[in-house]
């Protein structure tokens, strides 16, 4: 026997329990009981109680199939295991209560109303639109695009003029250099003896002298 995916099992358990039914002209009760029983001692615990929940399913809808299940229930009465045992007893005892009670029990999942709003796609669209508030790029400015960063001239932070100091200082960087207003000296004075200096124009070449 080929192992499947429990996952498979699971929906396959689910699947047989609430519409079986509908293709026993071509697979018979018997046949669908012995395609789940296969895997029955190879999944996990809580699959095989859905399994279980199949089985009486099935139960109710072919009788014959009840012969099959209920050593399966009866060998479960004493399982260790409380979800299994409880199912076990719970299943050998519900076609005591009469055919009406366990039809009533067991009636198939109604169906789904599609004009009905599914939570879990509200919750889904509801995650999807907080992820979608806090995507940096879904904001149509990625950080690598001009206008992203403002910086001037490369990748560093932008400056204004309030970053440079009159002295110089300027945490590090550079004076901009400025025309003075105040004369070509550059000395206290105001003559002409004094070094130009950044805030000041170089004086232009004085004519020669004639002979």
């Amino acid at each position: 026997v080929r192992r499947a995916p429990e996952a498979a099992v699971r929906l396959g358990a689910y699947v047989l329990g609430e519409f079986g039914f509908l293709v026993a002209e071509s697979v018979s009760g018997e046949e669908q009981f012995a395609a789940l029983d296969q895997h029955f001692m190879r999944v996990s615990a809580s699959t095989r109680s859905l399994i279980m929940s199949a089985y009486i399913k099935m139960c109710n809808n072919f009788p014959t199939v009840f012969p099959l299940a209920q050593p399966v229930f009866q060998k479960y009465t004493t399982s260790t295991n409380l979800e299994l045992q409880q199912r076990a007893c719970e299943y050998l005892a519900l076609p005591r209560a009469g055919l009406e009670v366990m039809e009533d029990v067991l009636r198939e999942m109604p169906a789904f109303q599609g004009n009905r709003a599914s939570r879990l796609e509200d919750r889904l669209r509801v995650r999807e639109h907080d992820t979608h508030d806090r995507n940096v790029f879904a904001q149509g400015e990625r950080p690598d695009e001009p206008g992203a960063g403002r910086s001037r001239g490369g990748g560093g932070p932008a400056l204004d003029d309030d970053d440079y100091d009159e002295d110089g200082g300027g945490g590090g960087h550079s004076t901009p250099w400025r025309p003075s207003t105040g004369g070509l000296g550059g000395g206290a004075g105001g003559g002409g003896g004094g070094q130009p200096t950044l805030d000041s124009p170089t004086p232009p070449p004085s004519p020669p002298r004639p002979p």
